[in-house]
């Protein structure tokens, strides 16, 4: 594990995510990390991330920012508290660190969107006005 991987955990009917910054520590969202309350961007222990899971790391063949940018990215969210299991998880948190494209895999293929109209889902998501990219992402798959 290196500086700068993006950290993955399997919770059964989730994965959750993380940014590694070295010295044992991982940037991420704790909204649903151990349990189903939600919680701030924080910097905790591997352990503490994993909570006994087993961690994968997750490849990045796009990464838009360096190492040393995405740490700076992530660090610039620390204390944040804007959890939202579908519009802002840790999953978008670290793509968004990584790559600059807030998006969550994750979410997207298991929110049940069947009867939303794309134009709903766009207008909830381009409110937030973090999530450029996103409405190229999605349209794809409609």
């Amino acid at each position: 594990m290196k500086k700068g991987d993006h950290l993955k955990v399997d919770k059964g009917f989730y994965s959750h995510h993380g940014l590694y910054i070295g010295s044992n520590k991982v940037i991420h969202y704790t909204g649903f990390a151990n349990g189903i309350s939600s919680g701030p961007v924080k910097i905790t222990t591997i352990d503490e991330f994993s909570f006994g899971s087993e961690i994968q790391i997750v490849e990045h063949k796009n990464k838009k920012y360096n190492t040393d940018e995405a740490i700076q990215r992530a660090k610039s969210r620390v204390g944040e508290q804007d959890y939202n299991l579908i519009l802002n998880n840790c999953e978008h948190f670290v793509n968004w660190c990584l790559e600059g494209d807030h998006f969550s895999y994750q979410t997207f293929f298991s929110y049940p969107v069947s009867g939303i109209k794309e134009k709903k889902i766009l207008e909830s998501v381009q409110d937030r006005k973090k999530l450029p990219e996103f409405d190229k992402k999605l349209s794809k798959f409609f």
